[in-house]
């Protein structure tokens, strides 16, 4: 983060984050928009979900954290990923990552929101759905706490979030902009790994 474009020097140092998105919801499978406000355990497709994941990630060596958003989604998608871990997990609940605001439109089907992924995807990053977030804001409360992951000690955490946050996310870290949110299309539990090098 950002990308390298020079290979790195011998003293370099990695740390790996891998990013997953939550298990399935049963407004997930509605196609209802949860974002921030709707606060709904795994379906028990999601409950299955999560512990297929949980099975590829345990034989992920070495991995030192789980840092979660603390909605009841991710938080149950981490509990499942730690219990089937082959050494013990602390999970971090943060605030700051949780889902992007839908305002009004939370709980809806909302036929307006294609509407609003192309006002963004011309550039203006300003629009928010009626009450909600903006790409900018939810970009501003979600950096500082993935960069201070760096801080930590652990070579390799996990990271559970929300599928519009990832977007943001992602586009930010690697491409240094909004623009490109669209590019990551992504179902639950997908996983995301960025490796980070830095002196």
């Amino acid at each position: 983060i950002p990308p390298v474009i020079e290979p790195p020097s011998s003293g370099c140092k990695v740390k790996r984050i891998i990013f997953c998105r939550h298990a399935e919801t049963a407004p997930n499978a509605s196609f209802q928009l949860q974002g921030s406000g709707i606060d709904e355990s795994l379906n028990s497709k999601g409950v299955g979900q999560a512990e297929a994941l949980a099975e590829r990630l345990a034989s992920e060596k070495d991995i030192g954290v789980i840092v979660t958003s603390n909605l009841r989604r991710a938080v149950q998608t981490s509990e499942i990923i730690a219990e089937a871990y082959p050494k013990n997990l602390k999970i971090i609940q943060e605030p700051q990552l949780r889902e992007i605001s839908w305002g009004v439109w939370e709980g809806m089907v909302c036929p307006d929101l294609e509407s609003l992924i192309e006002t963004w995807q011309s550039g203006d990053f300003t629009a928010r759905a009626p009450g909600g977030e903006t790409p900018l804001e939810v970009r501003a409360r979600v950096l500082p706490i993935i960069y201070s992951l760096l801080e930590r000690p652990e070579d390799k955490i996990l990271v559970v979030v929300h599928g519009r946050l990832l977007r943001i996310l992602l586009s930010s870290i690697l491409y240094g902009n909004l623009y490109h949110m669209q590019s990551f299309n992504h179902r639950n539990t997908c996983v995301n790994v960025v490796d980070v090098y830095y002196e």
